[in-house]
C-alpha cells in the first residue's frame, strides 16, 4: 500500500510538474512553455505560434534552438527603387543554429499598406549550403490568415507567390532549415501591377536578380519593384 502511495505521488508531482511547464496552447492545442515561446516571438513575430505544429516545435526541440542565441538583420524601412507607398516595409533576416543545422526565417513587416495588392514573391537563394527541409510561408493580416505550404523550388533555393491580403497590419514569413554552413540571400518583392499567380512565378534564382534571388522574365519581367535583399553567412 505503502508503495502504491509513493508511485501516485510521483506521478501527481510530474503531471504537475509538466503542467507548471505549459505557458501557451495555440489553436491547434500544441503547448509552448515559456521559453519556447519566448523563441517563437524573437524568431519570428509575437502570434507566430499560432503557425507552429508539433512537428515543427519537436524540431526545435530535438535540436534545442530555445538555448541557441537569434541572429538578425534587418533593412531599411524604406526598401522600393521608387518611392510609390505612404509607409514603407521591413524585411529582416534571422537564424538560429545548432551544432550543424540553421533555421532561417524571412519576415516582412508593412507599416502601411500599397495600392497595389497581387501576388508577392519571397525567398531564398543559397549559396554553398543545401536545405535540409522547407517550413511553410505566413500571411498574417487584421482578421486574415493564411498559410502555403508548397514553394517552387530550384537547386539553389526557393520562392513562394503570396497574395497581399485586403487588410491591414500585414506580415509575412517564409523558413527553412539549412545546412550550418555557406551564405543564404533573401528576397522579398512587392507587385507594382496585377499579376496573375502562375505569372508570378516566372523567375531562376541568381545573385544577380531583384534582392540578390529573383531573376525575372517573361510577364513578370518589371512587374515587381526590385527591393533590396539581405544575405548572411550560416557557418
Amino acid at each position: 500500500m505503502k508503495k502504491f502511495l509513493l508511485a501516485l505521488f510521483m506521478v501527481t508531482i510530474s503531471f504537475s510538474f509538466v503542467k507548471a511547464e505549459s505557458y501557451y496552447v495555440n489553436d491547434s492545442g500544441v503547448e509552448f512553455s515559456k521559453k519556447e515561446y519566448d523563441f517563437i516571438s524573437n524568431m519570428f513575430y509575437e502570434g507566430y505560434q499560432n503557425y507552429v505544429t508539433l512537428e515543427d516545435l519537436e524540431k526545435i526541440r530535438s535540436l534545442k534552438l530555445y538555448d541557441s542565441p537569434i541572429e538578425k538583420i534587418t533593412s531599411p524601412e524604406v526598401m522600393p527603387l521608387i518611392n510609390i507607398y505612404e509607409k514603407g516595409r521591413t524585411l529582416t533576416l534571422a537564424k538560429s543554429c545548432s551544432s550543424n543545422e540553421c533555421l532561417v526565417a524571412i519576415d516582412v513587416v508593412w507599416a502601411g499598406s500599397p495600392a497595389v495588392k497581387s501576388y508577392d514573391v519571397i525567398g531564398t537563394l543559397l549559396d554553398s549550403t543545401t536545405i535540409v527541409s522547407y517550413g511553410p510561408a505566413a500571411v498574417a493580416g487584421t482578421n486574415y490568415s493564411k498559410t502555403y505550404y508548397s514553394p517552387q523550388k530550384f537547386s539553389n533555393g526557393f520562392g513562394y507567390s503570396v497574395l497581399f491580403p485586403n487588410t491591414t497590419n500585414v506580415k509575412m514569413t517564409a523558413s527553412y532549415y539549412a545546412e550550418k554552413k555557406g551564405r543564404v540571400f533573401a528576397s522579398y518583392q512587392h507587385a507594382m501591377e496585377k499579376i496573375s499567380e502562375a505569372n508570378s512565378k516566372l523567375y531562376t534564382l541568381s545573385i544577380g536578380g531583384a534582392g540578390y534571388v529573383f531573376d525575372f522574365y517573361g510577364a513578370a519581367k518589371d512587374v515587381y519593384d526590385e527591393a533590396a535583399g539581405l544575405t548572411f553567412a550560416l557557418n
